[in-house]
């Protein structure tokens, strides 16, 4: 699973261009160099794989997204220390289990990279900007949107 957490930079790249810095094309500097520098840090962590095994750093982890949730702009928080910060908790670990809740921020990063690219506003990010708890209609979209995706791949594939 350590490749995959390598593997997994690329997407994070791409998030890092889009998302975060909100540049027009996929591929460019920034997403490079974070690239490059977050390979060598991969590099670096896979020979120190495990070394803070236990439950310490794992919890503070999660007392960290925790807290991230708590904020008064969550999305990015949570999302942005979930993704780019769990996959290191996960290797100086050695815990599978952090891996895996990382991988869903870094879902909810593809999301938000989906809908850079295609120039409209995430959901989630709607909800944000709302100022009326929009809680129940957050937890609508997480189980409703992979029924959309499923509707719409069909839809696709039907007209090919």
């Amino acid at each position: 699973w350590r490749q995959i957490v390598c593997v997994q930079g690329f997407a994070e790249a791409l998030a890092v261009q889009r998302v975060v810095l909100h540049k027009p094309n996929n591929i460019g500097l920034p997403g490079a160099v974070y690239l490059a520098l977050r390979m060598a840090l991969w590099k670096l962590l896979s020979s120190h794989f495990g070394m803070l095994a236990g439950r310490k750093l794992e919890w503070a982890f999660l007392a960290l997204v925790s807290a991230a949730a708590m904020s008064k702009k969550p999305l990015e928080s949570t999302v942005a220390s979930g993704s780019f910060a769990g996959w290191i908790v996960s290797m100086l670990s050695g815990s599978k289990a952090i891996h895996l809740w990382s991988c869903g921020f870094l879902a909810s990063l593809g999301q938000g990279t989906s809908h850079r690219i295609s120039g409209e506003l995430g959901t989630l990010e709607v909800l944000q900007q709302d100022s009326v708890d929009q809680t129940s209609y957050e937890l609508a979209h997480v189980t409703f949107f992979p029924n959309l995706l499923f509707h719409a791949c069909y839809s696709h594939l039907r007209n090919l």
